[in-house]
């Protein structure tokens, strides 16, 4: 089973994809989705009900950050997370251009791709 590290943007593609719900069934046994908890953190802080109910409903492992070394750079919680998605997963999924090419960077021999890439993967391995 592939470990896959959803950026917190790609949550709010997935729930307003109409499709999301057949290519979930699909991969259904073939991935298992993970955040950690400052990601958590930003879902229980989504301010419309209905959005922050429909994410808290996609099923996911929580895993513990990596912990870096304090810093007060405005992009903490964004590398906190993909050093966290190197850690412990197969893929790293976001929407972020930069955070994507800065990943790619710090781990060249991990993969870090967009929504569209991740649904054609998902509907490629089932």
């Amino acid at each position: 089973m592939k470990q896959i590290m959803l950026d917190t943007n790609i949550f709010d593609k997935l729930i307003t994809d109409e499709y999301f719900p057949e290519v979930w069934q699909a991969a259904a046994g073939s991935i298992q989705l993970v955040t950690c908890e400052i990601q958590e953190q930003e879902i229980a802080s989504i301010k419309d009900q209905k959005k922050r109910q429909l994410i808290a409903s996609i099923p996911r492992q929580v895993v513990p950050p990596i912990t870096l070394p304090a810093s007060s750079g405005k992009h903490r919680a964004d590398q906190i997370i993909a050093h966290t998605a190197a850690s412990c997963c197969d893929l790293f999924v976001t929407e972020d251009r930069k955070l994507q090419e800065w990943f790619t960077q710090q781990y060249p021999e991990h993969r870090c791709i967009n929504y569209q890439q991740f649904v054609a993967l998902v509907l490629q391995s089932t």
